[in-house]
């Protein structure tokens, strides 16, 4: 099969497609850099990955193989291997094979990139630290306290619509009312263009977001049902106030690569 290649990147536009990647990462379980006993790791498989998606997209060069990083880090690492100061582990492959790989720092893992372009070597290095500020921030203690918090209110979201939003529903009418958890859930996810499954992995600054819409939904939700207005109207009045909030919180989109 013959390789697709493009047009390589400039360096400038490439930084702006790392940006669009990192929050991709973000809210897909981003696994190059993993805290390990509070330390930040890089596998050699994943950091290969990476190499090779910025090799191809700013300068169209070919796809370095897993087989050559591991004789580059062999060669850059020789003393501390023999030391076992880095550690071979195994992974299997696509064939459920086991296979070497070398876990690494992330200082490591930048050292290695020396071996790399200039270009490509910046552009990872800048996507690496940025990768590092994320972890520091969801191990801060601003982070921890805000996903608390939001478990918290998401509860009581949940027990409004149960104790409130339901028992309206039934009486006027409503044959689906058990769907209403998940409608609002969608509600938020939506706003925030975010799936369901990466909370535990959103920065700070969306989980304040997704916090302050479920506090919207529970306190129309305790309004609207006083005045005794339609169910469904209630959603909408919900959806309108929740993008209003949303656009005026100004967040990053959390976008993948085109």
């Amino acid at each position: 099969m013959v390789e697709r290649r493009y047009p390589p990147l400039r360096f400038s536009y490439a930084i702006n497609q790392i940006n669009h990647k990192l929050e991709r990462d973000k809210v897909m379980k981003n696994e190059l850099v993993v805290l390990k006993n509070g330390k930040m790791i890089v596998t050699s498989i994943e950091l290969v990955e990476q190499i090779n998606i910025f090799r191809g997209q700013i300068e169209n060069k070919p796809k370095l193989s897993h087989y050559d990083l591991l004789k580059i880090i062999r060669d850059e690492f020789e003393e501390e291997i023999n030391e076992g100061k880095i550690s071979c582990v195994t992974y299997k492959d696509k064939k459920g094979e086991k296979r070497p790989m070398y876990h690494l720092t992330t200082s490591q893992a930048k050292q290695i990139l020396a071996r790399e372009s200039k270009t490509v070597r910046k552009a990872l290095i800048i996507y690496i630290e940025k990768l590092e500020d994320f972890i520091r921030e969801k191990s801060s203690a601003n982070w921890q306290t805000a996903r608390a918090i939001g478990k918290e209110v998401r509860l009581n979201a949940t027990d409004t619509i149960r104790d409130k939003l339901i028992p309206l529903a039934i009486e006027q009418g409503s044959k689906n009312y058990s769907k209403l958890y998940l409608t609002y859930s969608k509600l938020v996810n939506s706003t925030l263009k975010i799936n369901n499954d990466v909370r535990n992995d959103l920065p700070y600054h969306y989980l304040m977001a997704i916090d302050m819409l479920e506090r919207i939904i529970e306190n129309v939700i305790d309004a609207e049902v006083e005045k005794g207005t339609y169910y469904k109207e209630i959603y909408q009045i919900c959806k309108a106030k929740c993008q209003i909030a949303a656009d005026l919180s100004f967040l990053p989109k959390l976008e993948s690569l085109a």
